[in-house]
């Protein structure tokens, strides 16, 4: 994390300075090694491992968590996230499209991650970070999730 909340009000990317800084190697990301999670609830609650996360996509993905009326609901509410490109990344109640895999992304100060399901191919796709968000403002988990699904699905 190379910076606060105080930096974040407006944007998630860094000032130009601060790029160009973190870019010559001189702006070091903030270690929050022993931050406390606690503050974000539910989402800081959980502890797993990358074999949790796929067991999770995989249930998220095939209905192993609601029962099948309500898995259809999720899977139906499935939108766009930019409704003028069809083709662009999908979301719903709390489930994502990225392609062909179904699954979610996660974030705290320091830390990102990406799971994903595709249950066409019985493919997951874990992928974590120690670092969220870059000092572009992207989230690392999934840039380096795009450009694997790009690799394996030839796109």
């Amino acid at each position: 994390m190379f910076m606060d909340n105080v930096l974040t009000i407006a944007s998630t990317k860094l000032p130009a300075d601060l790029i160009a800084a973190a870019e010559a190697g001189e702006l070091e990301p903030n270690d929050v090694t022993d931050a406390s999670s606690s503050w974000c609830w539910a989402a800081g609650q959980g502890t797993s491992t990358a074999g949790d996360l796929a067991v999770w996509g995989k249930a998220l993905a095939e209905g192993g968590v609601l029962g099948k009326e309500m898995q259809k609901i999720r899977m139906d509410s499935l939108r766009p996230a930019d409704p003028d490109n069809p083709d662009s990344a999908q979301y719903g109640l709390a489930i994502a499209k990225f392609g062909e895999l179904y699954g979610h992304t996660g974030e705290l100060p320091g830390f990102n991650s990406f799971m994903g399901y595709d249950p066409g191919n019985d493919l997951t796709l874990v992928v974590w970070t120690n670092l969220a968000p870059a000092a572009d403002g992207r989230d690392p988990a999934t840039s380096i999730a795009r450009a694997l699904i790009g690799e394996l699905y030839g796109g």
